[in-house]
């Protein structure tokens, strides 16, 4: 298998396994009696940092690629913006078109792996490698 690929599905692992562990602590917050912002708001806070450091890890163990922090933090943000920004879209456009909320966050999260893969083929392509 291609080591871009393996990168890629390193990357892409590791953000549905945030996507689904950040869902189930926004659906159990009330239940535990935290305040439903604060988790959502600390959710926020760490998982920037955890997809940059699977990034970071994906490029260096899967494509050997041993440069610069700040070229990983800007292929990263190269990556990470564009996804934020088409995902929001994405999820309110998609959010109109299914009634039921739980076809609309299957769909989403499909989407989204589509989003994370183009984003994550043009940083590495363009940013990191200088191709």
């Amino acid at each position: 298998m291609n080591a871009r690929i393996k990168a890629f599905f390193f990357y892409a692992y590791v953000y549905f396994l945030l996507f689904m562990f950040n869902s189930l602590l926004i659906t159990l917050a009330p239940n535990l009696s935290f305040n439903p912002a604060l988790v959502a708001g600390v959710l926020y806070a760490v998982t920037p940092p955890v997809l940059f450091v699977a990034y970071r890890f994906s490029l260096k163990h899967f494509l050997g690629l041993n440069t610069t922090l700040s070229n990983f933090l800007k292929g990263w943000l190269y990556q990470f913006l564009p996804f934020v920004l088409g995902s929001v879209v994405v999820s309110l456009l998609l959010k109109q078109v299914f009634a039921r909320h739980s076809v609309a966050v299957f769909v989403t999260l499909n989407a989204e792996f589509l989003i994370i893969y183009l984003t994550f083929t043009f940083s590495v392509g363009k940013i990191v490698k200088g191709a």
